[in-house]
């Protein structure tokens, strides 16, 4: 099922060959976020993915938005102290409040032009007002 969304999972794509969507998250995995067998830290990892989502929710309602929940993160491979990531992300549903954005995480080694797939998830994130309500998210 390489490349294509499966029936059960429709955001979730197999192996992709290249990165979907614009880049919203560029960074340095460093050696104070690695876990115990050292390899970056999957909290570490949804932190990344969840500000990159976050950032694309705000472009795109104008505004400020929250994360109202995760749907299906994958780990694929790990990342090492060294590699610089590259989160991408695309709007897959935008409803009236809230918004569903694919997240993927390519990553490279230093010295290496080409980018591993890594990680991804599909966030909700719902636009919010000056108190935190729900607010319409603006026509396309």
């Amino acid at each position: 099922m390489s490349g294509t969304s499966s029936p059960t999972h429709p955001h979730r794509r197999e192996k992709p060959t290249a990165p979907t969507g614009d880049v919203f998250l560029r960074t340095l995995c460093l050696a104070s976020d690695l876990n115990s067998v050292g390899t970056m830290f999957g909290g570490w990892i949804m932190a990344q993915l969840d500000i990159a989502a976050t950032l694309a929710g705000n472009a795109r309602a104008k505004g400020r938005v929250m994360t109202a929940g995760v749907n299906d993160l994958r780990l694929v491979r790990p990342l090492l102290p060294g590699h610089e990531i590259q989160i991408y992300c695309h709007p897959v549903h935008v409803g009236r409040t809230s918004m569903q954005f694919q997240t993927e995480l390519w990553a490279r080694q230093p010295g290496d032009e080409a980018l591993e797939y890594c990680a991804h998830a599909v966030f909700v994130m719902v636009a919010i007002d000056h108190d935190g309500k729900p607010r319409a998210v603006p026509a396309g």
